[in-house]
């Protein structure tokens, strides 16, 4: 008992809440630093707009994790956690996880000949291409949620004891996704791979968190280094345009990580002033649907989208995930949204468990939460379509299966 109840206390501090909470926190905190002189908003309008998301996400959080429970109380469900999935369980999830990755990597061919290069190995070779095009129009933003999936879930089973094959499958839907330029689908992956670790095995050691923010480090100092030889370290400062005198000995990594962080709540606040029409339509929706249905409904393509008139810089376009739906359906579609993500997160928690599909769906919805600050994961089919593929390829056989 001491042992559940330990793990419980560790898992409160990755729910939806304190994770939603605590990246909005650090957000508003980086933000009072005022390092850039692009952030022309105070303290106070910043966080009155964050409060049209902030407040309904929390409430609605709270009563309807109150009420689930309370469902789950009613029909006699224990809500003591995840229960220890049994050997055959796994065989089985693992069994899946190694039809579909074949099922993925042929795909991943597929597009290749279709497309005729690899993205990452032509723009070595100095070709001028763009990684948004490649791929087979229609199904290849499925094809990249169904590598993702496979990832967490590859990554769930070696955690459970499959073998050390799975680690490598998992390393492999990785470098897939490097190969095609996504790095988009790599942050995902991994933050995934993150919360399948902490459901399965509790939080992290100190030792452990500290390596990870050692490496943090790293890899932002080696980030930078990237950018001052591609894009020129005093560019980018003068796009950035720091509020202090920037040292020479501070990699270039370090404030750009600082701007991508408190410019999306600044272009966000600026669009609560200056966007006065909006087009009361479902076009926020335009990410869902593939890139034929796209087109019909007029939706901006990805390589266009780089200009918008909330933006305070030209060289800033990220303006959370909150911001096509308040273009749309301006402040009160904002709220109604956010009351609805938390009680999904409410959904999500209350039913958690040891199942690979309740593992897969917990962590998609987790990276979701922690990801708002950039983008919106329920609006864009790459990652909304794990939710589906995973309840389709892990469903209960009614028979005994070896492979789905």
């Amino acid at each position: 008992m001491h042992k559940t109840e330990s793990k419980q206390e560790r898992l409160f501090f990755v729910s939806p809440l304190i994770v939603y909470l605590c990246s909005w926190l650090l957000v508003l905190v980086l933000y009072s630093l005022r390092l850039s002189e692009l952030q022309s908003y105070g303290m106070a309008e910043i966080a009155i707009a964050a409060m049209i998301f902030i407040v309904p996400f929390c409430i609605f959080y709270l009563v309807g994790l109150a009420f689930f429970r309370a469902v789950r109380e009613l029909f006699g469900k224990s809500t003591s956690g995840p229960s220890l999935s049994t050997h055959g369980q796994v065989g089985l999830w693992a069994s899946r996880v190694n039809g579909m990755c074949a099922v993925f990597f042929m795909l991943v061919v597929l597009e290749t000949i279709v497309a005729g290069y690899i993205p990452l190995l032509s723009m070595i070779g100095g070709a001028q291409i763009s990684h948004f095009s490649f791929g087979i129009s229609s199904i290849h933003g499925l094809v990249l949620a169904l590598g993702s999936l496979l990832a967490s879930a590859s990554f769930y089973c070696y955690l459970r004891g499959a073998g050390k094959r799975y680690l490598w499958l998992s390393l492999a839907c990785l470098g897939v996704f490097a190969l095609l330029v996504t790095r988009k689908m790599i942050v995902v992956s991994v933050l995934q791979m993150l919360f399948v670790w902490i459901l399965a095995r509790g939080m992290p050691s100190p030792g452990r968190i500290a390596l990870m923010l050692v490496a943090a480090i790293i890899v932002i100092c080696v980030f930078g280094w990237i950018g001052d030889v591609r894009t020129g370290r005093e560019l980018f400062l003068s796009l950035s345009n720091p509020s202090f005198h920037y040292p020479d000995w501070m990699p270039s990594g370090f404030m750009w990580v600082y701007m991508y962080l408190v410019t999306p709540i600044l272009n966000f606040t600026n669009a609560t002033h200056v966007i006065g029409q909006f087009t009361n339509d479902a076009s926020f929706t335009c990410s869902l649907w593939p890139r034929v249905v796209r087109g019909a409904m007029g939706c901006i393509e990805v390589e266009d989208a780089f200009a918008f008139p909330y933006q305070v810089s030209g060289a800033f376009n990220v303006a959370t995930g909150y911001i096509n739906i308040f273009m749309s359906l301006s402040s009160p579609g904002v709220a109604a949204f956010s009351a609805l993500h938390g009680v999904i997160a409410a959904w999500i928690m209350a039913f958690k468990g040891a199942r690979i599909s309740k593992v897969v769906v917990y962590s998609v919805v987790m990276q979701i939460t922690l990801l708002m600050v950039f983008g919106n994961g329920f609006l864009n089919l790459n990652v909304l379509a794990q939710i589906p593929l995973t309840w389709i390829v892990f469903a209960k056989p009614r028979t005994k299966l070896k492979f789905l």
